[in-house]
């Protein structure tokens, strides 16, 4: 499951080559990203003429784009002798691609794909998790602290998507080791 057709950023072509319109399929979503950092939508089945002067960029969403990712962290220190490594499989679908556009308007623009942008985002969250619940409870026996860790990446996963536009399908902790 890859994004690579479903979300695609393209630059437009430099004022001075001939201007083409863009037409968006009934399934998709136009975003078009301005100079001056506006965000304007293009509806499914409309029809847009960039303005290569006052528009960067232009990304297309597939109203069914979805994605399978990893995601890690390895060697979290959380506390004077305990270290943390562990890595989520996930997939999602776009629920938002507006709100998705929106956060990461500038990830697009350097081209980087929605795999790698989630990723991305799920590894500092799970990192944050894992400082966070190690700091709290570092007294704890690591079995416990694991079973603690495991509970708060299920537990807030799913919001933590939704802040980008994205509803998580799948998720599975695939590996977590305190040493």
């Amino acid at each position: 499951m890859r994004t690579a057709e479903s979300i695609l950023y393209r630059t437009l072509p430099l004022p001075s080559a001939p201007r083409q319109t863009i037409r968006l399929e009934n399934s998709q979503e136009g975003f078009v990203l301005c100079a001056d950092g506006e965000i304007r939508m293009i509806l499914p089945g409309e029809t847009y003429l960039p303005d290569p002067t006052g528009d960067r960029g232009i990304v297309t969403v597939q109203s069914s784009a979805s994605v399978r990712c990893v995601a890690g962290a390895g060697m979290i220190p959380l506390d004077q002798n305990r270290f943390l490594d562990g890595w989520v499989s996930f997939s999602c679908r776009i629920l938002s691609p507006r709100r998705f556009i929106v956060r990461c308007a500038e990830e697009l623009a350097r081209r980087r794909s929605a795999e790698d942008i989630l990723s991305e985002y799920m590894r500092k969250y799970i990192t944050a998790v894992s400082v966070r619940t190690g700091k709290a409870f570092s007294a704890v026996n690591s079995s416990c602290l694991r079973r603690m860790i495991r509970q708060e990446i299920r537990q807030d996963t799913e919001n933590i998507l939704l802040d980008i536009g994205w509803q998580l399908t799948k998720l599975k902790l695939e590996y977590l080791k305190i040493g």
